[in-house]
Order: C-alpha cells, then structure tokens, then sequence
C-alpha cells in the first residue's frame, strides 16, 4: 500500500523543471500541515506516556482534544499531498491517485479499528470517549471542554472549512507552546 502511496512522486518527479504555481503551494502546504500534525500530535502522546500518567488514563489534551487520532489525521493529509504535487507537476494522471485513497482505506480500514480494539481493552473509560467524537474528524465539543474558542469555532464553519482549520487552530497552538 505504501507503495501505491507513492506513485505520484513519478509524476512528479519525472516532469522535468517548470515554474511552481499555486497548486504547488497548496500541495506543499497539505504536506507539511500533515507532517507537522503527525509530529506534534506523536509528540504529545510521547510526553504522556513519559509523565507515567495513572492506569487507564487517556490523553485528551492539545490535539488529541480536537480528535482521537490526530497522528492518522496528519499521515493521510501528508499522502493527498503527494497527490497533489502529482497534480501540480503533471495534470490529472489517473494512477498516481490510487495511492492517497488506499492510505486512507489502510488506516480507516485497519489501522484505526487495531488501534480503537487495543485502546478499549486496556482502557475501559475509552468508550466514553469513542462515544463523544469522530475516529479522525474534528470533535468540537470535546475541544469547546478543553478551553477551545467557541465564537472561532462558529466563524470557522460559516466558511465550510472548519474541519481543516480547527486543526490548524490546534497546531499552531501546539506551536506556540513548543516555542
């Protein structure tokens, strides 16, 4: 899967020099908003899991508020990337669509409900939270409980993109506090 994941970097790759232009902005930025969401968000499970917190504890802090697996959330966002620097360099080329679509089947599929099964049978008071939010997608009640800004919030979804901008909220938080 990984594999397919990558097919389009050959296009990307393989279409020789050529002035960047708006895509190629966005592609580089759904990558590296995906690469900087997975490394905040794997580096706040790290230091919960270095605080030694008490048996069945759950991180719910930071990103980890705004969604259950943020981590996957940054790791998919990063394979549309490609695909889009795919799209940028070389149009719309058919194949080097099929890897980004997979990732995320993979981690919807399989790695999500692995995760979620372990996640419940060490920690019961899982399902409580399992209950309150999506697996990927933003959960705004749980991040309002966390001190999240409900008037952004409200703003945020007047505009249709409030699902990729409360992450984007998050990790610029995320950012402020690593500083």
């Amino acid at each position: 899967i990984v594999f397919l994941g990558l097919l389009p970097l050959w296009p990307a790759l393989a279409s020789g020099t050529r002035p960047l232009g708006w895509l190629d902005g966005v592609a580089a930025a759904v990558t590296l908003t995906g690469v900087a969401l997975e490394f905040f968000a794997d580096d706040a499970l790290r230091r919960f899991r270095v605080s030694k917190p008490p048996p069945g504890a759950i991180l719910e802090g930071g990103l980890w508020a705004w969604s259950r697996h943020p981590n996957y959330l940054g790791e998919m966002l990063f394979w549309f990337g490609l695909a889009l620097f795919s799209l940028a360099a070389a149009g719309f080329v058919w194949w080097a669509w099929l890897g980004a679509p997979a990732m995320v089947a993979m981690f919807l599929g399989a790695s999500i409900p692995m995760k979620e099964t372990r996640m419940l049978a060490r920690r019961p008071a899982y399902a409580e939270r399992q209950r309150r939010g999506h697996a990927v997608q933003a959960d705004h009640q749980r991040a309002a409980l966390a001190g999240g800004d409900h008037r952004l919030h409200e703003q945020l979804q007047q505009t249709g993109l409030r699902f990729l901008c409360q992450f984007a909220v998050a990790l610029a938080e995320q950012l402020a506090g690593a500083v």
